[in-house]
């Protein structure tokens, strides 16, 4: 029977030594550092404690830098204040310009939208509001407002069947694998992976710094699923991002 472990998120609630050693007591194996939050600084603080946890008490708790990956998210509003979305309400998504007038909920992609077809659902803030597409034109959507909520700027986006041309790795990401191989981590994880070249880029950075490091990826998209046997042979593990990935293809799936 193969054994189980248990991989825990470390965030500030669990940054000190005697917290992260109960973890560790109750079972926890690999220490994930969300990369999506957070800052290189704070990252290394928590690196170094684990480690001193190793060390002081003889264990071999593993570390998993979780990289954000290329996500879509809400741009910047005036001000910093976030809006209220109401049911039935008709906005705009997409690039902000002059002919808007700043009626546009700024979204951070700057590829082509008419691939996306009317009725077409959109989630922001991990579904908690939920928009409907009415048209889809370049550089923009006109939306209705289905699951209303306060918006705030830079929460994440979901739209189902955008196919994005992003390649490579973003600059953010490129810091931070960087950083994460500096420091020695144990896996890497790639978020929104959608075919093995995702994984290539990563396994190519990581034969540079001649580490041992092992590769996850992280399947949260439909491209992810339909590329699954090719990723599958560049990885040294799959995680089922099951939160993303349901509002991609529905949870029931």
């Amino acid at each position: 029977m193969r054994s189980k472990k248990i991989i825990a998120t470390i965030g500030p609630a669990s940054k000190k030594l005697s917290t992260l050693r109960q973890m560790a007591e109750a079972g926890m194996a690999v220490a994930r550092l969300n990369f999506s939050h957070g800052t290189r600084k704070t990252h290394l603080e928590r690196i170094r404690l684990i480690r001193t946890l190793n060390r002081r008490y003889g264990l071999q708790i593993k570390i998993l830098q979780d990289l954000e990956g290329y996500r879509l998210r809400i741009g910047t509003f005036p001000g910093n204040r976030p809006i209220e979305l109401k049911v039935g309400q008709k906005v705009i998504l997409g690039e902000d310009n002059r002919r808007s007038r700043g009626k546009v909920i700024p979204l951070s992609y700057h590829g082509c939208l008419t691939d996306i077809r009317p009725k077409q659902q959109i989630f922001l803030d991990d579904g908690n509001i939920v928009l409907c597409v009415l048209s889809s034109h370049k550089t923009h959507l006109r939306v209705q407002v289905e699951i209303p909520g306060v918006l705030y700027q830079h929460k994440g986006v979901n739209i189902p069947g955008l196919r994005m041309t992003i390649k490579g790795l973003t600059a953010k990401d490129q810091k931070d694998l960087e950083f994460g191989l500096d420091q020695g981590v144990d896996w890497i994880a790639q978020s929104f992976v959608r075919s093995r070249d995702d994984i290539r880029i990563i396994k190519e950075q990581v034969r540079k710094k001649k580490a041992s490091t092992k590769i996850v990826a992280k399947i949260e998209n439909d491209q992810g699923i339909r590329n699954l046997d090719s990723i599958l042979k560049e990885s040294d593990g799959i995680m089922v991002a099951r939160g993303d990935l349901g509002m991609q293809i529905g949870l029931e799936r």
